[in-house]
């Protein structure tokens, strides 16, 4: 069997998937998980930490984007630190459409309720480079999609081979 870029997506998805189940969960379980996580500021490219029950965009510290009035700055940030060295390094940002988070936002506050449409959600999860300098177009991309999937693997680009970890506020 010849594995493909459909094998690759299905795979993302089950994994981001069984993720998701577990965030909400922990979230209820109040587990003794992460309680801040890594937010970046699209306007300053600042990292700032943020509440893991956030759902980007949040509002960032600089304000609104700049030139987009209304529309929160503040977007998650998958963070690493290299074996042995000090820097953070930002691997990829990550923001939800609005459909995608309002359908998180309902599936919380509606638990029993109906089942959340993964599919749509993963459809809506977004992820994109970190801009070179702050306030530089970026250019996001479904995290289910083949890109997607090259952008979630950057860190192990970063890395080159070497250890890194995840790190967190």
């Amino acid at each position: 069997m010849k594995f493909t870029w459909q094998h690759f997506t299905i795979i993302i998805v089950a994994l981001v998937l069984v993720g998701g189940i577990g965030w909400f969960v922990m979230e209820d379980s109040g587990g003794d998980g992460p309680k801040k996580l890594w937010f970046y500021d699209l306007n300053t490219g600042e990292l700032f930490a943020g509440d893991v029950a956030e759902l980007p965009p949040i509002a960032a510290p600089s304000g609104d984007l700049k030139g987009a009035s209304g529309q929160a700055a503040g977007v998650l940030a998958s963070v690493i630190r290299l074996e042995g060295e000090t820097d953070k390094k930002v691997a990829f940002l990550q923001a939800y459409t609005k459909e995608a988070k309002e359908m998180i936002q309902n599936s919380r506050q509606n638990q029993g309720g109906a089942p959340a449409d993964y599919e749509k959600i993963m459809a809506g999860t977004m992820v994109a480079l970190p801009p070179k300098t702050p306030g530089d177009k970026i250019n996001w991309v479904a995290m289910s999609s083949p890109d997607g999937y090259k952008i979630t693997m950057a860190m192990e680009t970063i890395a080159g081979g070497k250890p890194y970890s995840a790190d967190l506020p």
